[in-house]
């Protein structure tokens, strides 16, 4: 069907007609001189530009503490990780987002434990894995293995 509406379409005609030269100068973009300085001026001055300084630590630091702050000014919500087979009741499940993790433990219920944002971290991870889980369990139902 693709080779069908590729075959009809006008444009294709005219671009067989076309050299590849006459090609190329319709796809080419059209740029014209702007700017009186020569290339090698420009390119370096571009460089500069494009050329960013890595964040210093305070820089770092400030970052984060802002965002810190903001997660402890968002709605709290209840949590409880149930155990799995990577996390075990009694241990603890790091959590983080943009940096600040927060470390819960698994199997015991918090009330008002955790910002929105970092629950809904967990909530997309958690239901991620289970339809993982799912899928696999469907793949390999019926499979015989033998150990």
């Amino acid at each position: 069907m693709h080779e069908k509406a590729c075959k009809e379409n006008p444009l294709n005609k005219e671009n067989e007609a076309m050299t590849d030269k006459e090609l190329d100068q319709a796809v080419e973009p059209k740029t014209e001189a702007v700017n009186e300085t020569a290339p090698e001026e420009t390119s370096v001055k571009a460089a500069k530009k494009e050329t960013k300084e890595p964040p210093t630590e305070g820089q770092l630091t400030k970052v984060y503490n802002s965002f810190r702050e903001q997660l402890a000014a968002e709605e709290q919500v209840d949590i409880m990780i149930p155990p799995t087979q990577l996390y075990p009741e009694g241990s603890n499940m790091p959590i983080c987002l943009n940096g600040v993790t927060y470390t819960i433990p698994v199997g015991i219920k918090f009330e008002k434990g955790v910002p929105k944002s970092i629950y809904a971290v967990w909530e997309d991870s958690y239901n991620m894995d289970r339809e993982a889980r799912m899928k696999m369990k469907k793949v390999l139902t019926g499979v015989i293995s033998v150990g």
